[in-house]
């Protein structure tokens, strides 16, 4: 896997951008992975008291933007944390023990993006959800994001057909957010359906394409045609690296 460290992403960012594409970047606040199943604190943050968490998101995610704006490759668009169903930077941002600690993190790395953008423009603000399929829980998620502070401008969803549903429960899902948030965006930020085996070995009904590479194309297709019938805003495919695993776990 990538470390992807600022001078990698400085360096994507003017690649990019230097093509005409745009730009999402997705903070993780985390030392490996950040997932449902890992939020955890990176190493030099352990010991910090809450205060001085909130003050790390704000100057990580201060230099950061600082970093790109200075080169002139501002990014688009923020996430604010990735896969934040359970929180993140745990304890302290777990949710939902601690919705009030959580919100108050991602305030903290928007007042950032907002301080260190200049003159520039605001990037939109993703909070990304693992929750592709699940309407009332990505409904419920929301509520109770928004009635703890919480903000964004974008809803970012992930759909694995292995994981997340149906494309049924997914267009069941996006169309209710319109409704229930019509001022908000939604995306699909995480979605991918690979060509060839993985360390996850997927198997019955988790995979209802081949894993060959026209099972991947008809896998994209069909999402791009459920996608089309609603106002989902576009689809970001995730993890090309990631068939045949065992070439690079090693």
């Amino acid at each position: 896997a990538l470390f992807q460290d600022l001078n990698y992403v400085k360096s994507m960012a003017l690649d990019a951008k230097n093509r005409g594409f745009k730009f999402l970047l997705d903070f993780h606040y985390s030392h490996w992975w950040a997932d449902p199943g890992n939020q955890w604190k990176p190493p030099a943050w352990e010991s910090l008291n809450f205060n001085q968490l909130k003050t790390a998101v704000y100057d990580h995610t201060h230099e950061v933007i600082t970093a790109l704006k200075n080169q002139g490759t501002m990014p688009d668009m923020v996430q604010v944390g990735n896969e934040v169903d359970p929180g993140m930077l745990w304890e302290d941002g777990r949710v939902p023990n601690n919705w009030s600690n959580f919100a108050q993190l991602t305030n903290m790395g928007i007042d950032a993006i907002n301080a260190a953008r200049g003159t520039e423009p605001m990037p939109k603000i993703v909070m990304h959800l693992a929750k592709g399929g699940d309407t009332t829980g990505t409904e419920s998620w929301l509520n109770s994001f928004f009635a703890n502070g919480g903000q964004c401008d974008v809803i970012g969803l992930s759909y694995y057909p292995m994981w997340h549903g149906t494309f049924n429960d997914l267009k069941a899902n996006l169309n209710n957010l319109e409704s229930t948030f019509p001022a908000l965006e939604v995306w699909i930020v995480e979605a991918a359906y690979y060509w060839d085996q993985n360390e996850k070995g997927y198997s019955g009904s988790q995979v209802p394409y081949p894993q060959t590479p026209q099972g991947q194309y008809d896998y994209l297709q069909a999402l791009l045609a459920t996608v089309e019938t609603t106002n989902c805003k576009g689809i970001m495919y995730w993890g090309s690296h990631w068939s045949m695993s065992s070439l690079w776990l090693n």
